[in-house]
């Protein structure tokens, strides 16, 4: 956690060794960009008050101190895209303190007076049942992104909120060795070559910006793929290891693997032998990564070493 607004203190009235911790609890499956926003409000003794506001990602938590016989209220301003919010604490600290707990819930710790110390309020960010949503993030430039949602899904609509910001799409295709494209309002002008989105495809995404794009996942991930003679995008599905280690079988048929680094905007690249020569600058595959492999052949290579649900083999795109 930690303050993200005006400036929070003790001064102006005699502190307690009494201390509210809130903590940011989440019951369903979250964006993993999640992220709530609270204001705290604690009376001076004599008048006036003192607010400040804070963020926090589920399970964490923010400390504030209180004022003797000084009221304090804990309010959520953003819970991100929770289907329910259950409470705001409102805190007075006395000689003892208080605490009650105001929403869906009903008040918490009724009835019941503490000794000062050290107290916390949990509150809980429910998030509806449902299919799972995957966040691709995007970069000012070009991202590559592995489609997560089900097939057929067409551009325009996949996009969302994120469709502000992009400016074109490209897919590898394999089969033909060369790029097609997407751009908005393309396809009134017949330029579109890229209609819709197909399961565990990859695509170079341009965008002016960095926005965050959900998608609901409906796609099962492959164990393997088939690499194409040329050039074929891959994600790979396992965890962070060597590039030559990760090939395994099919090592001697690729001659280049290539990843396109996003925050340089730049590629990376390995070459068997490489390493003698100082020339790779990819060292390492990195879990849910994608790359470009080149190779002679069009061998099986399995992608994920660990035990996955879909062992069928699928034609890399």
């Amino acid at each position: 956690g930690g303050s993200d607004g005006g400036g929070g203190g003790s001064d102006g009235g005699e502190t307690l060794d009494v201390g509210l911790s809130a903590t940011a609890r989440v019951e369903g499956v979250a964006p993993a960009d999640a992220s709530f926003r609270f204001r705290y409000t604690c009376t001076r003794p004599g008048g006036g008050a003192i607010s400040d506001t804070f963020r926090l990602r589920p399970a964490e938590s923010f400390r504030f101190s209180m004022w003797a016989s000084a009221p304090c209220t804990l309010a959520v301003i953003d819970g991100g895209d929770a289907s329910s919010v259950s409470g705001a604490a409102s805190v007075t600290a006395t000689g003892t303190c208080v605490f009650a707990l105001d929403g869906d819930t009903g008040d918490l710790f009724t009835g019941r007076r503490f000794s000062s110390g050290e107290y916390t309020a949990s509150i809980t960010f429910t998030y509806p049942s449902g299919p799972e949503t995957a966040v691709l993030r995007l970069a000012r430039g070009i991202a590559f992104v592995t489609w997560p949602g089900e097939g057929g899904v067409a551009v325009d609509d996949a996009l969302g909120a994120a469709a502000n910001a992009v400016t074109a799409i490209y897919s590898w295709n394999a089969a033909g060795q060369r790029w097609l494209s997407w751009f908005p309002g393309g396809a009134a002008l017949g330029v579109n070559t890229l209609a819709a989105f197909q399961p565990n495809g990859i695509y170079a995404v341009a965008a002016a910006s960095a926005p965050v794009w959900r998608v609901e996942v409906d796609a099962d991930a492959p164990a393997t793929v088939r690499l194409t003679r040329g050039i074929s995008f891959v994600t790979w599905r396992g965890a962070r290891v060597s590039v030559g280690d990760a090939l395994g079988n099919v090592a001697s048929a690729v001659t280049a693997v290539y990843f396109w680094d996003a925050a340089g905007q730049r590629w990376l690249s390995w070459f068997p032998g490489g390493a003698a020569l100082g020339v790779n600058t990819l060292s390492s595959l990195q879990p849910d990564g994608i790359y470009a492999i080149a190779a002679t052949g069009a061998p099986t290579w399995r992608v994920a070493p660990a035990e996955s649900a879909n062992e069928d083999a699928r034609p890399a795109c």
